[in-house]
Parts: structure tokens; sequence; C-alpha cells
């Protein structure tokens, strides 16, 4: 009794297979289009990992030159953008399927107090940003000798 399918729930009876149902939808909706234009389709993906003396940032951007790359660090805020160029709509050619995404997109975030924003050093080979951000040194309480006459 359990591969019963109730109809009543909004499903069509035909979407017995929804993988295929999807493809056709999608294909008569637009027949160019993947219908993958979500905002995660043009996140950048990155890692962010806190060690004792820095923050090191790797940002997978493949397919970006660094032309087209933009890091900024502001009142401790990280900011990486890209506008990769729109390579498909030139030389007016007809496109039979455009998938990759050509437009801005950035990712920000906020950081600790503790960064050293002159010190910031970044590499960028083969897709990946990689950025290694220093922590300022701690102040150290010290103590001073007082000597009483």
């Amino acid at each position: 009794m359990n591969n019963l399918i109730r109809i009543a729930d909004g499903r069509r009876p035909w979407a017995f297979f929804p993988d295929v149902d999807g493809i056709l939808r999608e294909f008569y909706d637009s027949p160019v289009s993947t219908g993958n234009t979500s905002a995660d389709s043009r996140r950048l993906a990155m890692d962010v990992i806190e060690a004792d003396t820095a923050y090191v940032v790797t940002a997978d951007m493949p397919g970006i030159s660094r032309d087209e790359l933009s890091v900024t660090i502001d009142k401790n805020v990280l900011t990486i953008s890209a506008e990769p160029k729109d390579e498909v709509s030139q030389n007016g050619r007809k496109v039979l399927r455009h998938e990759r995404y050509s437009g801005k997109y950035a990712r920000s975030l906020r950081l600790g107090e503790d960064i050293d924003e002159d010190q910031v050093s970044a590499e960028y080979r083969d897709g990946v940003l990689r950025l290694a951000i220093p922590k300022k040194a701690a102040v150290a309480p010290r103590q001073v000798d007082v000597k009483i006459d």
C-alpha cells in the first residue's frame, strides 16, 4: 500500500516520472533556457578558515580573468566581486543554448575587528582566489614598575 500515489495533493497524474516531465515542460517553455537562473547558480563558492594568526579565504572563480576580478576590504568587510564578459552574444552569432552566467556577482562577509588590512596577501591561479588576511598582534598587558621614593 505504500506505493500508491495520491492525485489529490496537486500533482498531475502523468507526473510519475518527474525528471522527464520537467525536461519536456522546460523545453516547451523555452528551448534555450535551462531554468537554472537562480541566485545560487551565480553564487561564489568560498571557504573561510580562521587560524591563530590569520583568516584564510579561498574562493572558486572559474573562467574569471584577473581583469574581471575585484577584491576590497572596507571597515572589516571583505567583498569579492567579478563581472565576466558575455562572450556568447558577441559577434552576432546564433545562440542555441546559453547556460553560463554573464553579469556581475559579488560576495561580502564581515571579518573580525582584529584584522591587519595593510598586510593582506592575495594569489589568483587556475580560477581559485586565495587570500591571507593576518590578524593584528594582540596587545599583551605590560607591567610597569613604579619606584616609590
